[in-house]
């Protein structure tokens, strides 16, 4: 649970990033982690208050410098996971700035 977005990156990069992402509506939730998945496309996140999204339809991983997807099991049958980068398997930048790519151009 952080409480910052894009914390290590470059100022610029970084403004940059977030100025796109707010020009798409993109939601972002921090120190918040999530609770639990629900069959019906909901995501309960749990932070300062509970906060409930739906219409969720796949959720990608992409956390820390070492494999890590906890939310496998708890998404199992429910919301397609994708998991890239060091979560998936920790290795260079490029390689883990690759994975994501790759997946954002399949969704």
């Amino acid at each position: 649970m952080l409480d910052e977005v894009a914390r290590g990156m470059e100022a610029i990069e970084k403004a940059l990033t977030l100025k796109k992402l707010q020009s798409k509506d993109v939601q972002i939730h921090t120190n918040t982690r999530v609770t639990e998945v629900l069959d019906n496309r909901q995501v309960k996140l749990a932070g300062d208050n509970e906060i409930i999204l739906e219409g969720i339809e796949k959720i990608v991983v992409a956390t820390g410098m070492k494999s890590y997807h906890p939310l496998a099991e708890l998404l199992e049958g429910k919301i397609k996971i994708h998991v890239v980068g060091d979560a998936l398997q920790p290795g260079k930048a490029q390689t883990a700035i690759r994975s994501a790519y790759q997946c954002c151009i399949r969704l």
